[in-house]
């Protein structure tokens, strides 16, 4: 029997993301690990294309294999499912 909970999906803008992803690099610069998150979150945002969802992930802190999903859409965009 599987007790643990899927994580939750957050929809984010690109903006919002690389302003989360900016203070995640803040909080480990001075060594403040993620006290206050308690379980795995999905957060998703659309990107403009595939060159700057890459960018995105390899921004740091590096987004590590497997918490990550891009997806693309019918209008060019991309999706980008970010597991945090």
């Amino acid at each position: 029997m599987c007790t643990s909970a899927s994580p939750k999906k957050t929809e984010l803008s690109y903006e919002e993301a690389l302003a989360l992803k900016d203070e995640l690099q803040k909080r480990q610069e001075i060594q403040e690990v993620a006290a206050d998150h308690v379980g795995l979150v999905w957060k998703v945002f659309t990107s403009p294309d595939m060159f700057k969802a890459t960018n995105f992930l390899n921004t740091s802190p590096v987004t590590p294999a497997g918490h990550a999903i891009v997806t693309n859409r019918a209008d060019g965009k991309v999706d980008v499912y970010w597991l945090l």
